[in-house]
C-alpha cells in the first residue's frame, strides 16, 4: 500500500510524510503474507499503476 501511495503522491507532484500503520490481528497477518493476492491471470494486461496515474491524475500546481 505504501508503494501505491508514494506513486500517487509522485504523480500529483506532492510530498507528504508517511508513517507506517500496522494492521493488527489475523487480517493484518494475511495482508502482510500476501494472501489477498493471486497469480491467476497475472499475465493478463500490462497496464501499470504508474500508467494509470499518468492517464487519470493531474499534477497540482
Amino acid at each position: 500500500m505504501a508503494e501505491l501511495a508514494r506513486g500517487y503522491l509522485r504523480a500529483r507532484g506532492k510530498r507528504r510524510p508517511m508513517l507506517p500503520v500496522r494492521m493488527p490481528g489475523r487480517a493484518g497477518r494475511a495482508y502482510r503474507a500476501g494472501e489477498n493476492l493471486t497469480l491467476d491471470g497475472a499475465d493478463v494486461g500490462a497496464r501499470t499503476w504508474e500508467a494509470f496515474l499518468a492517464e487519470r491524475v493531474q499534477p497540482t500546481r
